[in-house]
């Protein structure tokens, strides 16, 4: 079995998400503070909104697609640092 594979076992966080049992979790609420950090707020008829709740209201399915695809850029960034031995931004657990 590849060495890589053996080491995400034991890999408790990545990047400040936990990992469970070699996969990368990200919650709905992590997703929302990530997206309001990375976009701008918009104004809509005056009113300033950020944009990680707003998705997370009004569009649910878009808002899980989105968390999906990050989950899984972060779960191939995690498997592509063990495979080149790379621990930067990897807490292990004890």
């Amino acid at each position: 079995m590849n060495v890589a594979m053996l080491a995400l076992a034991t890999v408790k966080s990545f990047r400040g998400y936990a990992v469970v049992k070699g996969v990368v979790q990200v919650s709905n609420s992590e997703l929302v503070k990530h997206l309001d950090d990375t976009y701008a707020e918009v104004t809509i008829c005056g009113l300033n909104v950020k944009p990680g709740g707003a998705l997370l209201q009004l569009a649910p399915i878009q808002f899980q697609a989105i968390k999906n695809e990050f989950q899984e850029e972060l779960q191939y960034g995690l498997q592509g640092q063990l495979a080149a031995c790379n621990d930067v931004d990897v807490e292990w657990h004890d």
